[in-house]
């Protein structure tokens, strides 16, 4: 009820020159020269009171869903890795080259089109044999699928976990590892990040990796990556060539 207002079904005496609009359940009186006496007043018919508490309680019930839903979904994601963590429900094995883990092939399944065309073509399916992966890889990789967490990342981790998501089409995971390796160049290192560009076909990475030594080429050519790059990979030290030469 706004204020200086009231609800009623007749003008009451007194309010003869009140602006007031008619409606249903009466007049409803939006100006008033006696603003003194309506800020204190209200009227309301008795048929209104009814469908007054009803849309009372309607809103109350509306705020409470909505705070359920928040509260669901500010958890769902705590509720999800708590499952993970205390091995709850859990339908499949995943098998590294040392250890077995225990996960969910609806997580899986959601997070990877690979493990989703494989537990789909295979119903029965109860484990997953990853042996070309280390055992922390692959934990590192599962902590990952269920709360898109990375903790204590390195250069040799992002680069394992960088293969895994490439390998097992887990594109989120191949660009939270792509973007810590673009940041985290160095003259020691940016010959190896372009080797593992160019070997999964990451154009972007591949280009920044260029870039990176073409700009710190008198770095990164005293060291002994420089020198194996030339020698395992001469095809790629002949495009940095190039990139020097047409600066």
């Amino acid at each position: 009820m706004f204020p200086n207002s009231f609800w009623g079904n007749s003008k009451p005496k007194g309010y003869e020159h009140c602006l007031y609009m008619p409606t249903s359940n009466g007049f409803f009186i939006v100006a008033s020269s006696y603003t003194q006496c309506l800020s204190s007043m209200q009227f309301i018919p008795d048929n209104s009171k009814k469908t007054h508490a009803q849309n009372v309680d309607a809103d109350k019930r509306i705020k409470n869903l909505n705070r359920n839903s928040q509260v669901s979904r500010t958890s769902l994601k705590d509720d999800v890795l708590a499952m993970y963590s205390g091995d709850v429900l859990c339908d499949v094995e995943v098998r590294s080259a040392t250890e077995i883990f225990t996960a969910h092939q609806f997580i899986l399944s959601a997070r990877s089109p690979l493990f989703r065309a494989m537990f789909s073509r295979e119903k029965t399916r109860k484990f997953v044999d990853l042996e070309n992966l280390d055992a922390e890889t692959v934990q590192r990789m599962l902590l990952f699928l269920y709360s898109d967490i990375l903790e204590n990342l390195n250069w040799q981790s992002a680069c394992r976990l960088y293969f895994a998501a490439d390998r097992y089409q887990i594109p989120s995971l191949k660009h939270e590892c792509s973007s810590f390796l673009k940041q985290n160049l160095l003259p020691s290192n940016g010959c190896d990040i372009l080797i593992l560009a160019d070997r999964h076909k990451d154009h972007e990475l591949k280009i920044t990796a260029q870039k990176y030594i073409e700009t710190n080429k008198k770095e990164v050519s005293k060291t002994d990556q420089w020198q194996k790059l030339k020698i395992n990979c001469p095809q790629l030290a002949i495009e940095i060539l190039r990139l020097i030469r047409q600066k």
